[in-house]
């Protein structure tokens, strides 16, 4: 199972909210892969001139099978394209997208 890992600031760079790119990226990853985990936090870094940053994020989670070279490969090019969307909609410099394999238990 791998786990991606898609980070989507609540304001963009001139402190706009863009609630229906939320929207869009939770009604794109529950109709592609079937559900998603949210949760938000807060990231920083360090901008331009050594100015510290700190910024608000949504992080979407979701698993996906890669039990075949298919599956994996329509969960990369989802995840890319979704993360283009986030992008491109709020005028970002790079959106982060990370991946992990995982091992998960389902207890009924």
């Amino acid at each position: 199972m791998i786990q991606f890992e898609l980070y989507v600031p609540l304001l963009d760079n001139n402190g706009k909210t863009h609630p229906a790119v939320h929207d869009a990226v939770r009604k794109a990853l529950l109709k592609k892969f079937g559900g998603f985990t949210r949760y938000k936090t807060r990231g920083g870094y360090v901008g331009e001139n050594s100015v510290y940053m700190f910024e608000p994020v949504n992080v979407y989670r979701i698993f996906a099978d890669d039990s075949s070279r298919g599956r994996l490969r329509f969960a990369e090019d989802t995840m890319q394209a979704i993360g283009r969307y986030v992008k491109d909609s709020m005028k970002q410099e790079s959106v982060l997208i990370t991946r992990q394999t995982v091992s998960t238990t389902f207890l009924d």
